[in-house]
């Protein structure tokens, strides 16, 4: 099996259901074409329009350990489609790292879901939602750089 760049072996797969009749349908328009391996997807409304939407964390170029993936900040249309908005909201994502795992929560406590990422030999690296766009802000909540092999994740108010 082929497991190089552009492989459909590692392509994307969605389910789409409504609630009212709990039926689950293949969709396999929903995300867009994503070659590289993804380790996690964490789901929040990001920019509070009612719609769930998604950030995909990029692990690894299959047969290039350890280039550096993309990852994705995926903007849902409000009919369950997904567009990618990486590059015009958080641009600093598109290279953040092997990702491994993913959080949402309001860290700054302005009602917007901010994104929490950490994954191997990264640092865990927080993005404050602005609205329009998301702003790498670690360096306000950290003292230096916390590197390591970063496996997950737990939000916790403490």
């Amino acid at each position: 099996m082929d497991h190089t760049p552009k492989t459909t072996a590692i392509s994307r797969i969605a389910y789409t259901s409504t609630i009212a009749k709990g039926i689950f349908i293949r969709d396999t328009s929903a995300l867009l074409v994503m070659h590289d391996s993804k380790s996690c997807v964490a789901a929040a409304d990001f920019n509070n329009d009612g719609s769930i939407d998604l950030f995909v964390g990029g692990r690894v170029i299959p047969g290039k350990y350890p280039v550096t993936p993309k990852s994705y900040l995926l903007q849902n249309d409000g009919k369950g489609k997904f567009k990618d908005v990486t590059a015009q909201m958080a641009p600093a994502l598109q290279s953040a790292g092997m990702v491994t795992t993913a959080a949402w929560c309001d860290i700054d406590h302005d009602g917007k879901k901010d994104l929490i990422v950490a994954g191997e030999w990264m640092p865990i690296s927080i993005y404050l939602n602005k609205g329009d766009h998301f702003e790498d802000r670690t360096k306000d909540f950290f003292d230096r750089d916390y590197s390591g092999w970063w496996n997950t994740i737990t939000v916790a108010d403490i």
